[in-house]
């Protein structure tokens, strides 16, 4: 067997391990994953099958996902930010107040976890008719290590009217 060949699949094999690693299914969705420790085992919100989820802006949605967690904490705080030229907040706090099934603090590895969460989609800007965006939801633990990072595209519908004037947009 010629070695560049050899040297060329395994490389391929590589590349697309790192892929499948990348990219986590949850449920109906799929998620990025930027550096999750525990084990998510379902996430749902409401109105998305698939990426990218689309979100009317001003509209109130819920969010839950499913984990086993990897270790024991006080405390979970978390963050949601979306960001396309510049980032802004969408949610944040303590999830351990957020735990639908589950309590904390979390004495032990393996516990059942479901984190439930409703929100109001509000950009704090006038946007075009669609304005796509990247999610990134990070959890850490009491000691400030990120236990949770996932990524999504989303898009955000204005409830906006516009209409075009030449090369101009005008909100009303």
């Amino acid at each position: 067997m010629d070695f560049k060949f050899l040297k060329f699949r395994l490389c391929m094999v590589a590349f697309l391990s790192l892929l499948s690693k990348s990219t986590v299914k949850s449920g109906s969705l799929d998620w990025e994953d930027c550096g999750t420790k525990i084990n998510v085992t379902d996430l749902r919100i409401t109105g998305c099958t698939k990426q990218p989820c689309i979100f009317n802006n001003g509209e109130e949605y819920s969010l839950e996902f499913d984990a086993v967690s990897s270790r024991s904490s006080l405390k979970l705080p978390y963050s949601v930010t979306a960001s396309n030229l510049f980032q802004f907040d969408i949610s944040e706090g303590d999830a351990c107040s957020e735990l639908s099934h589950g309590s904390c603090p979390i004495l032990k590895e393996g516990q059942l976890l479901t984190f439930a969460k409703k929100f109001i989609i509000s950009l704090p800007f006038p946007t075009p008719s669609t304005f796509p965006a990247t999610v990134v939801a990070q959890m850490d633990d009491d000691s400030g290590e990120k236990i949770l990072c996932a990524k999504m595209q989303i898009e955000i519908k204005s409830k906006q009217s516009s209409f075009a004037f030449g090369l101009f947009n005008f909100w009303v």
